[in-house]
């Protein structure tokens, strides 16, 4: 089973739980994953982007959104400007590299989606969606449920 995540942007915090109930719905842009959290996962490469360690501080999540989901989720969070920036400026040179490196993680490793070829055109979409975020000036946000 795991978890789903799905990274989208919008505006500010009130945009974003206008979008909630219509990600995947055509005309609102998301990156819908399973098994890659923004916290360590996500963390983890842009730590790597940046060519420091990852710690607890790498990606600064805001508090789960208000009027959202209770213990069992779903959750909305923000997910800091700084990664949305270290994402957008991801050459595309560097996509297949940060691949196989990702792909070796032991976050991935563990959750059996360690493939380079799985992780690539995810790493795609979730720079593009940052690419896209940063240009319109709006944040990026992730959605978890169980």
């Amino acid at each position: 089973m795991g978890v789903e995540y799905e990274y989208f942007r919008a505006k500010d915090d009130t945009a974003a739980m206008e979008l909630v109930d219509r990600l995947g719905e055509d005309g609102v842009e998301s990156v819908y994953t399973k098994w890659i959290e923004p916290a360590v996962t996500v963390g983890s490469l842009v730590a790597y982007v940046r060519g420091s360690e990852w710690t607890e501080e790498t990606v600064d999540l805001g508090p789960s959104l208000p009027e959202d989901g209770d213990e069992e989720g779903p959750w909305t969070f923000s997910v800091d400007d700084g990664v949305r920036d270290t994402l957008a400026l991801i050459e595309d040179e560097r996509l297949r590299e940060l691949a196989v490196w990702w792909s070796r993680a032991p976050e991935l490793a563990r959750s059996g989606m360690a493939l380079e070829e799985e992780l690539l055109p995810i790493l795609s979409r979730l720079i593009q969606l940052a690419r896209r975020a940063q240009a319109a000036e709006l944040h990026l946000y992730c959605r978890c449920n169980l």
